[in-house]
């Protein structure tokens, strides 16, 4: 038995489990009425106008909205390639996930945290035909000296995001920057 991967498979199945979970409850309860995407086929229009609900002031806002396509908006419309890059890297992770030697405890937690994001989002590009998203970053929080983001976004962070968005990134920055690597016994001993 490969204890590691189970582990890195139980860590994967947690973390979806909280997108999907959040999701659903954010697209039940955030819009002042259920909102049934399915019935819609994903359809924008579903979602009813409503007011971003505070959850801490100019910090978090739950806000619904549904994404075609990549990490900030990018590429909309293309939901079958994005659809299909999910599963590809899905299987690819999973392969790695299984390949790894027990001692790589960082690289199976990150590898775990995008499995789950790819998986969370590619589970809403199937079943809706866009991703589902929640969380807004600084709410009430603009641009200073009146600036506004291509398009004319004004906020701080006009970006609306899911947890399986957050693994992403964190997951992928954590790699950039090696966090990835074991801390060696200099590193231990300062």
């Amino acid at each position: 038995m490969n204890r590691p991967f189970l582990g890195f498979l139980l860590l994967a199945t947690i973390l979806l489990a909280v997108d999907l979970a959040s999701k659903s409850v954010a697209f039940a309860r955030v819009a002042g009425e259920p909102v049934d995407l399915s019935a819609t086929g994903g359809r924008a229009e579903a979602i009813p106008a409503h007011e971003p609900v505070i959850v801490v002031p100019k910090l978090l806002a739950f806000r619904l909205t549904l994404n075609r396509g990549a990490v900030f908006g990018l590429g909309q419309g293309g939901v079958a390639l994005l659809a299909m890059v999910s599963a590809v890297a899905a299987m690819v992770v999973l392969t790695m996930g299984y390949r790894l030697p027990p001692e790589a405890q960082r690289k199976r937690v990150l590898l775990a945290m995008i499995l789950a994001g790819a998986l969370g989002n590619l589970w809403d590009r199937v079943m809706y035909d866009a991703v589902r998203d929640l969380f807004l970053l600084f709410p009430g929080v603009n641009l200073p000296f009146g600036w506004a983001w291509p398009g004319g976004a004004k906020g701080l962070y006009p970006w609306i995001f899911n947890a399986a968005d957050v693994y992403l990134v964190l997951a992928l920055g954590a790699f950039a920057f090696g966090f990835d690597q074991p801390r060696t016994k200099q590193q231990e001993s300062t």
